[in-house]
């Protein structure tokens, strides 16, 4: 099941990237107009393990609407300070006035899962929303869902993300 949700994922993943590259006909200088890459601060709740967590984002356009996402949070449960992390590459497909973002990717999860084993990969699926769209520092929510090992993890973040 894992395998077709991470084919899946890739063939949504390679679709929404052709749909971002500029069209034939369109002007070249406008497309070559990417946003500013940001680092971005977060915390959220773990659902899954019913613990907060903290993280950071670091966001590299690509192309004038995907980004390379890459990402970490680390859980802060009392019996898992340090052991519980996630880590993730995720590519998004960034909305017109970079306020909404959507994306997927891979995920590295290493924690205590119910089969007894402490790591994983699997596929990640994410939305977020910048409510107030502006330069430098702007607020962002993020929800998270991550398939690793036949468990569904989520995760709900709130962050302040800095262009640079």
């Amino acid at each position: 099941m894992l395998k077709t949700v991470a084919r899946h994922l890739g063939l949504c993943t390679l679709l929404l990237t052709l749909i971002a590259l500029p069209a034939h006909g369109q002007n070249r200088r406008s497309a070559r107009v990417l946003a500013s890459p940001e680092l971005g601060l977060r915390f959220g709740r773990d659902f899954s393990i019913d613990a907060w967590t903290v993280g950071a984002h670091v966001r590299v356009p690509l192309l004038r609407m995907v980004d390379f996402r890459p990402s970490g949070d680390l859980s802060l449960g009392q019996n898992s300070l340090g052991d519980d992390y996630q880590l993730n590459g995720d590519l998004a497909l960034r909305g017109a006035r970079d306020q909404a973002y959507l994306g997927g990717g891979v995920a590295y999860v290493h924690r205590r899962f119910d089969s007894g084993k402490s790591s994983g990969t699997g596929a990640n699926l994410f939305i977020g929303f910048k409510p107030f769209p502006r330069p430098g520092a702007q607020l962002y929510l993020e929800g998270r869902w991550t398939l690793v090992d036949d468990e569904t993890l989520f995760r709900l973040l709130l962050g302040v993300a800095f262009k640079f």
